[in-house]
């Protein structure tokens, strides 16, 4: 018992001895003065004429969300469901039917919710 203990010391030490030389954290011996780190940034407005501006598809955070709302509710009810149907697991597949049909519900909330804000707001 004491060999084995003894065995995996030397082990430990020569994983340490071999480690720490990599960790020090000066590999490159670049200074901080040579260094290029970029302080600011500056964006121009650029004008778009109307013609433009009706081309143009604006994707924001609640079109994203509407879209991860449906995707999962359908992939929850396609993939999960019917995988717990296989394997004969009844309460969890319902509890997949359930979230899958919450979130595809909470997508088409969510899209009628934003399209009467943006027609009546």
């Amino acid at each position: 018992m004491a060999r084995g203990n003894w065995v995996k010391q030397v082990k430990l030490l020569c994983v340490l001895l071999i480690t720490f030389p990599l960790l020090t954290g000066c590999w490159d011996r670049l200074e901080i003065e040579d260094r290029a780190v970029v302080l600011g940034l500056e964006v121009d407005e650029s004008e778009i004429t109307r013609g433009e501006a009706s081309r143009m598809i604006n994707i924001g955070y609640i079109q994203y969300v509407v879209v991860l709302f449906l995707v999962t509710g359908f992939m929850i009810w396609r993939f999960d469901a019917k995988g717990y149907d296989l394997k004969q697991m009844e309460k969890e597949k319902k509890a997949a039917r359930f979230l899958g049909g919450l979130n595809v519900s909470l997508g088409i909330l969510t899209y009628v919710a934003n399209w009467v804000y943006q027609s009546w707001f």
